[in-house]
């Protein structure tokens, strides 16, 4: 008689990434390429621009998605700079 083989359903992993914006962002657009059978990719919500509001949004999506329970998550926040001096103020 042959054995059964039993599988054991393991999460893939999760890439939890904070930008700008959000999923209207240029990095949303970027970065969902990347989601394949074998990679999660989650984008926190919120759309604050400066670095602070950002860090606080993405703060709020851990807690309420409870992220801690996940065994295998990376998290990003990814900042972009303008190199204009005019918008720099």
């Amino acid at each position: 008689m042959a054995r059964r083989q039993i599988k054991h359903n393991k999460k893939k992993p999760l890439i939890i990434i904070c930008s700008e914006g959000g999923k209207k962002s240029s990095e949303y657009y970027y970065f969902r390429y990347y989601a394949s059978r074998d990679l999660r990719i989650q984008f926190s919500t919120g759309n604050s621009t400066d670095p602070k509001g950002m860090l606080e949004d993405l703060l709020k999506y851990i807690n309420n998605e409870d992220v801690k329970s996940e065994e295998n998550c990376k998290i990003f926040l990814v900042l972009d700079t303008d190199l204009d001096e005019k918008t720099n103020k």
